[in-house]
């Protein structure tokens, strides 16, 4: 009954027609109930890839199903894997529909019956979404994602669609390490380019690199920092990063309402000086991001996003 929520599984695109061979291959696997769909490509002529040009699209059977996709959250400064159910038809953003990425799997579920279906693509990226009123599931082939598809260019895109029943929680663990997938999740724990220059009974000031995105709960390095080193030449701006992590024993509205205040920075050693009015610091604001972004290397949550300068 879960395999009725697919209406129908093809390959989509006018690429798939006019500059691909392609071989679908369908198999329930021995003493299981899952069915494996393969598309096996072979390119025929040169061809201009766009967006549309080739991957797997899968309609289902309406549009009001329960739709869940991998994602994680944060506590305790531990990331952990979590399964969150898509709610609403699309995200508009400037006018335009933007969907969540989805990475290795997607779930759908009959509310009313309590079936549904797991669908896994390992190491590729798809996106769920309603469009004219129809429910679709794609996945871009991640193989064939070069601007020229060369003549002779080979490729396979494999899913892998598990029947299950009540919450898709227990399939999808069961089968992620069936399958050999690799957790979803975008990164470490605790910044491996930070550290700590003080820590107070209050407070932690720690220390990163300008291009690492911190998030607000993730704990601080504990490993000593005692100097901060940039570089730059003549006319240039170089910055840093400077994170304060107030303790349990912190009161919020003390840590909202800090302000930094630079000193001279001299040369040791010699008469080299950088005057403190050429020093200025800006307020990373953060933004309630509801859905990760396109392209699977995003999250969801409370995301750096932009800073107040001349703070």
């Amino acid at each position: 009954e879960s395999f009725t929520l697919i209406q129908s599984l093809q390959l989509s695109g006018p690429g798939a027609d006019r500059y691909m061979r392609i071989k679908e291959r369908y198999l329930i696997l021995e003493n299981s109930s899952i069915l494996k769909a393969s598309f096996e490509f072979e390119a025929i002529d040169d061809t201009l890839l766009s967006f549309f040009s080739f991957f797997p699209k899968i309609r289902l059977s309406n549009t009001n199903l329960e739709r869940f996709y991998s994602s994680f959250e944060i506590k305790d400064g531990i990331v952990k894997s979590i399964i969150k159910k898509y709610e609403g038809e699309s995200i508009y953003s400037e006018n335009a529909i933007v969907v969540p990425s989805i990475k290795n799997w997607a779930a759908v579920k009959d509310s009313n019956t309590g079936h549904g279906i797991v669908i896994f693509f390992p190491d590729e990226v798809a996106q769920i979404f309603i469009q004219n009123e129809k429910s679709y599931l794609t996945i871009p082939a991640s193989c064939i994602r070069e601007k020229l598809i060369p003549k002779g260019k080979k490729g396979c895109v494999e899913l892998y669609m598990i029947p299950f029943n009540g919450d898709p929680e227990n399939t999808v663990n069961k089968y992620s390490s069936n399958l050999k997938i690799e957790s979803n999740l975008p990164r470490e724990t605790v910044s491996p380019t930070g550290g700590t220059i003080a820590s107070t009974k209050e407070l932690v000031l720690w220390a990163d690199v300008a291009e690492r995105d911190i998030l607000r709960e993730e704990p601080y390095p504990e490993r000593p920092l005692d100097k901060i080193k940039i570089a730059g030449a003549k006319g240039e701006t170089e910055s840093f990063q400077l994170a304060v992590f107030g303790k349990k024993s912190m009161p919020r509205n003390r840590l909202e309402n800090m302000a930094f205040s630079f000193s001279d920075l001299k040369q040791m050693n010699g008469k080299a000086e950088l005057p403190a009015r050429n020093i200025s610091y800006g307020h990373i604001e953060y933004l309630n991001v509801k859905y990760p972004s396109p392209g699977g290397n995003s999250w969801s949550g409370e995301s750096p996003d932009r800073i107040e300068e001349n703070r």
